[in-house]
């Protein structure tokens, strides 16, 4: 369904995300769990910047992979062509025209909108839209990546297909080109915690 933009102002994030293909909203409700459980092991990581409080940190991170990939959204008078690698621009955009709605209880806003925007950034630059390299990633778009390619190889074609612990030894391989070690590190640490709620989530779905 096409709707234009004037009609995505002013829209709570349920039914931002109601406006998506069901696959990629049940996609992203995944990515946000995924996102705050990782985070949520952060503090614990070697050589972890401060971040915070890592259970607010985790609050965000939830909201940010909920909001990943609102711009996937099919919409009209966007700056950006419709394209797959212009969703993170149309992201932020609508992620901005709805902040008043969108980030009443969220305090980090800027994180949400990082996770949104760079979410495809790859530690050797050859990601986008930026093409950023490994220092330049902020913490919570690294995290999102993990998260995002995580739920693309387990649940590949809105089925399980593998475990998480079956693929883990994928994004070991990953360091330093795709993702970053410290997201990596997020990820074995709180690989329990993923593979606990997959399995709940076939159970439910």
């Amino acid at each position: 369904m096409k709707v234009k933009f004037e009609e995505l102002k002013k829209m709570n994030l349920d039914e931002l995300l109601a406006l998506l293909p069901i696959e990629i909203a049940e996609h992203s409700r995944r990515v946000a769990v995924c996102s705050a459980l990782m985070t949520s092991v952060a503090t614990s990581i070697a050589d972890m910047p401060a971040l915070g409080n890592a259970e607010n940190l985790a609050v965000v991170a939830h909201f940010g992979g909920l909001c990943h990939d609102i711009g996937k959204i099919l919409g009209g008078c966007f700056e950006y062509e419709e394209t797959y690698s212009s969703h993170p621009y149309r992201g932020v955009e609508i992620l901005l025209q709805n902040s008043e709605e969108l980030f009443d209880a969220i305090n980090q806003r800027q994180m949400v909108l990082e996770m949104t925007r760079f979410h495809h950034e790859r530690p050797d630059g050859t990601g986008f839209p930026n093409g950023y390299t490994q220092r330049e990633i902020p913490f919570c778009a690294a995290i999102c990546a993990v998260a995002d390619r995580l739920d693309n190889l387990v649940y590949a074609q809105n089925k399980q297909q593998l475990t998480p612990v079956e693929v883990l030894p994928y994004f070991t391989n990953e360091i330093a080109k795709s993702f970053t070690d410290t997201a990596v590190g997020c990820l074995e640490s709180a690989i329990g915690p993923i593979s606990d709620f997959y399995a709940q989530w076939n159970l439910e779905h």
